[in-house]
């Protein structure tokens, strides 16, 4: 092969990685539905009509769907808004959408809005304003329904309110959140994937009010989430003794053998380290095994309640550890690693308090340990 071919096979293998790097999404989902059944329409767009919501998770807006009638004899184009309730900060615009006249042949029916400028992150129980922007001479209709929908109202030309009213829309997200244990009470997650609950194993596992001791030799089993091929965070609060047993206690991990993915503890010096490991065959002991490691530059702090995260930005492919919000500890992949996929790992549960090939010496509290498809800690935090 001439150095010409070799080069050409060297990029198309890096566009491979590129593409797996960049095609990687999550499922969206109908998160808001607010039919036409029972609804009224043809009601003038005007200027514009404006309907608040909030969602319950933290999402990715995908797009928005608008029941519109045509106008009878003139083309009509809009556009749709997302601004936030508290700040009137524009959040993202959709791309313009064009409709012939009803005479045209066009039909009544549900219009798709895309936002094309980039991600639209919606926050849960945040208040936020979707509006239909008239960008025509000539306006057509949209439907409203009579308070069907609890968590909004509409307001028509942008400022009138008409609380006891709300605009047939249907708001598609993908969600961000992928797991949440709260440890409120319950070992169930409350993310809107609604996996299984958490298992504690041992006796000297027990919820407390609002979070779960964790006492060696128990720890917990929690159900496997698919980090693998994504920019993901993981962020948990968390208590440890003062009176800290000694050596390594084992975190979040996916660690036993054949199933090495990912890993975290807190060592001997009191710091916390992760590690996760490159998709390729090893046995243990394979110097390239590793993908990215880090451990933070300041001991966890005893007796108290502090947030731990770490997240993994595949893109930067940095891998950063956060207590309180604050970076401790940030390490990137070499440049000669090309695939960032993490070891394929086919493990029904991951575990708190041990890694599967080893016992536990975990003596901490828990609670809210969250896993997002994103690493942006801004927005993960609680």
């Amino acid at each position: 092969m001439n150095k010409r071919s070799v080069r050409k096979q060297i990029a198309q293998n890096v566009g491979n990685f590129l593409v797996i790097l960049l095609a990687v999404s999550v499922q969206a989902d109908l998160v808001i539905d607010v039919d036409i059944t029972g609804c009224q329409t043809g009601m003038p767009i005007t200027q514009g009509v404006a309907q608040t919501f909030k969602v319950s998770s933290l999402y990715e807006l995908q797009k928005v769907e608008i029941w519109i009638q045509p106008e009878l004899e003139y083309t009509t184009s809009y556009n749709v808004e997302i601004w936030t309730n508290a700040t009137l900060l524009s959040l993202g615009s959709s791309d313009t959408l064009s409709l012939a006249s009803s005479t045209a042949g066009t039909a009544s029916t549900w219009y798709a809005f895309f936002f094309p400028a980039g991600p639209v992150v919606l926050k849960p129980e945040h208040a936020y304003w979707l509006k239909l922007v008239r960008l025509s001479q000539y306006s057509g209709g949209f439907s409203y329904c009579n308070d069907v929908y609890s968590d909004g109202s509409l307001f028509v030309s942008m400022t009138d309110p008409f609380p006891l009213n709300d605009m047939s829309f249907r708001l598609y997200a993908a969600p961000l959140q992928l797991a949440h244990w709260t440890f409120n009470g319950d070992f169930d997650d409350a993310s809107p994937a609604k996996l299984a609950a958490a298992v504690p194993m041992g006796s000297n596992v027990a919820l407390l009010g609002d979070y779960v001791s964790i006492r060696l030799p128990g720890y917990l089993n929690l159900p496997s989430v698919d980090i693998q091929n994504t920019s993901f965070t993981v962020a948990f609060n968390m208590r440890v003794p003062t009176s800290m047993t000694a050596g390594k206690s084992y975190l979040y991990a996916d660690w036993s053998p054949g199933q090495w993915q990912f890993l975290s503890q807190i060592d001997a010096a009191h710091t916390i380290s992760v590690q996760l490991r490159r998709n390729i065959e090893t046995n243990g002991a394979n110097p390239e095994q590793d993908l990215v490691a880090v451990t933070s530059s300041i001991p966890v702090p005893l007796g108290e309640w502090f947030d731990v995260a770490w997240a993994f930005d595949r893109p930067a492919r940095t891998l950063t550890l956060y207590f309180n919000q604050q970076s401790v500890g940030s390490a990137t992949v070499r440049c000669s690693v090309l695939d960032l996929s993490l070891k394929t790992s086919n493990s029904t549960y991951y575990q708190f308090g041990r890694k599967g090939d080893e016992a536990t010496h975990l003596d901490a509290d828990l609670r809210h340990l969250r896993v997002y498809a994103t690493p942006d800690v801004n927005l993960t935090s609680l």
